[in-house]
């Protein structure tokens, strides 16, 4: 087995990643040092004789160490989600000319960080980008993180950007979010071109249906507010990465 200090290397074959090995030995990497996601990593015993078990959960590309102290799988990085929706030209996640009554999310499906994977200091960052197409008005786009998968009244907003009425215009976010305890984060960010709400670059809490415990874990949405018939938006890519859990 390999403890938490190794780091493993790729296997290649005509360039793809087919494996692994052990940095010490050379030799492959057992099938039992990877599971396919995360309930799989759960269902290993959490006891003292797996502590500093390192597991490779394939589902996330990324390595996880037991660690007993804690009772809990921690990792330094892991991309539990990355999709680029088309191209520019030929995008495949909009929210169309129609009108909304409602806040709605973009159709991407639902974004999942699992139950147990965030806890108390945590740290994530979501990135993204939005197009607009029209010069009908400006809208306020939100990034949802919360509990229950409502973006209309109960998930809290961990980011809000601000488009200008500008046919074309592209609106990029990263916020950076920060767990203070297991039912609070802290997230915080800067929109590129200032587009964005006063808070700019600052620290905004939130405390509402956030629990990193809860049965169903945490879900990201990005999605519009209600709006008139006219313009539309396309989201072109989304990416939710652990940077330390």
């Amino acid at each position: 087995m390999l403890n938490a200090l190794k780091v493993p290397r790729w296997i290649y074959s005509g360039g793809v990643p087919v494996g692994l090995t052990d940095p010490d030995t050379g030799l492959a990497v057992p099938q039992t040092n990877s599971v396919a996601d995360w309930a799989a990593l759960q269902a290993i015993p959490k006891s003292s004789v797996n502590d500093g078990l390192c597991i490779f959960v394939t589902a996330y590309k990324a390595w996880f160490v037991y660690m007993h102290a804690v009772g809990r799988w921690v990792t330094n990085r892991a991309v539990i989600y990355s999709q680029v929706f088309g191209t520019d030209a030929a995008p495949t996640c909009s929210l169309g000319t129609a009108s909304l009554s409602a806040s709605t999310p973009f159709p991407h499906g639902t974004i999942n960080i699992p139950q147990y994977m965030l806890n108390q200091n945590s740290v994530i960052r979501i990135m993204g980008q939005i197009k607009k197409h029209g010069t009908t008005g400006s809208l306020s786009p939100n990034l949802y993180l919360g509990t229950t998968n409502n973006v209309v009244s109960s998930d809290p907003s961990a980011w809000a950007g601000s488009f200008a009425n500008t046919d074309g215009h592209t609106l990029d976010f990263c916020p950076i979010i920060t767990f203070g305890s297991k039912t609070s984060y802290r997230t915080s960010y800067a929109n590129p071109d200032n587009q964005g709400s006063s808070t700019n670059g600052g620290l905004l809490e939130k405390t509402s249906n956030i629990n990193t415990d809860a049965l169903g874990g945490m879900y990201v949405n990005v999605a519009l507010p209600a709006k008139s018939a006219g313009d539309s938006y396309d989201l072109l890519f989304l990416m939710v990465e652990i940077v330390r859990n």
